[in-house]
């Protein structure tokens, strides 16, 4: 009964026919069979846990830009890393980094850069002088802050279809989704994570907010990585899910209309898919 219900809802997504409550269901009901679509898989659990995430890619992904901005921003705070805090941020970026920008921004594959940045640390850790290239590779992975989106609305698309295929609920025929489907999950997806929780580190807790303060004014959703609880308080908001879609198409007028300059945190209230598949303030 239940994979049925969810092949109609499915098929009125792909006809145009679908709605958010279609959408809560085919994740809701799947979340435990993902195949390995991290996406998927997130999403879901976001549904079900929005008041606080504590583990999950995404969550993990948060918490690597998390430590990647903290042990690089010491410097900006006056305080000198220690050794747990320069590891910590070089598996951090290792994690973030992928093998194409290791190979190409210290010329290593990822296992030799890991071998070649804990030597580095050794040698650190017991007062032996670092060679030029342990010193280069200590700084590119330990003083350096990179970030990237957990996800895109293109991989949530592909993620999706791929999943409603291995489960029987869609024919692999319906892979290739309609643009009014992809624009209705895009939309979906960032009114469902906008004001959802991260426990980041140390009881740190960030709110995900959705907005469009780019400067293509795509809509997009952003933590933030900087904390008020630190001797100089910082703020550096960070985007989690980046999406093809821009505002001034997809938003109620009202709801781009609150401010004439947005900042990453303009939408403190919640929001919904609204018709004609445009994002609304909740009222």
């Amino acid at each position: 009964m239940i994979k049925k219900e969810l092949q109609v809802r499915a098929r009125r997504l792909i006809e145009g026919r679908g709605n958010v409550e279609d959408l809560d269901r085919l994740f809701l009901e799947q979340r435990q069979s993902f195949h390995g679509k991290e996406s998927f898989r997130e999403l879901g659990d976001f549904l079900a846990h929005r008041d606080e995430r504590n583990k999950g890619p995404v969550t993990q992904r948060v918490r690597d830009i998390f430590t990647s901005f903290r042990v690089w921003s010491l410097g900006l705070r006056g305080v000198q890393p220690t050794e747990d805090d320069l590891r910590s941020a070089g598996l951090a970026n290792l994690r973030l980094l992928t093998d194409q920008e290791l190979k190409e921004r210290c010329g290593m594959h990822r296992d030799a850069a890991r071998t070649k940045f804990e030597k580095a640390l050794r040698k650190l850790k017991s007062g032996f002088p670092l060679s030029d290239s342990d010193a280069k590779s200590l700084d590119f992975l330990a003083n350096r802050f990179f970030w990237k989106p957990a996800f895109t609305d293109e991989v949530l698309h592909q993620d999706f279809v791929d999943v409603l295929i291995k489960n029987e609920v869609l024919t692999p025929v319906d892979r290739a989704l309609p643009v009014q489907a992809k624009d209705l999950l895009t939309l979906y997806a960032i009114a469902r994570l906008h004001g959802a929780a991260i426990r980041i580190e140390d009881g740190h807790i960030g709110t995900l907010y959705a907005g469009y303060a780019n400067v293509e004014r795509r809509l997009e959703v952003k933590i933030d990585m900087g904390s008020d609880d630190w001797p100089k308080p910082i703020q550096a908001p960070v985007c989690v899910f980046w999406t093809t879609l821009r505002c001034d198409d997809y938003c109620d007028a009202a709801l781009i209309g609150q401010t004439q300059v947005p900042t990453w945190n303009t939408w403190k209230d919640p929001i919904e898919v609204g018709p004609g598949n445009k994002l609304r303030l909740l009222t």
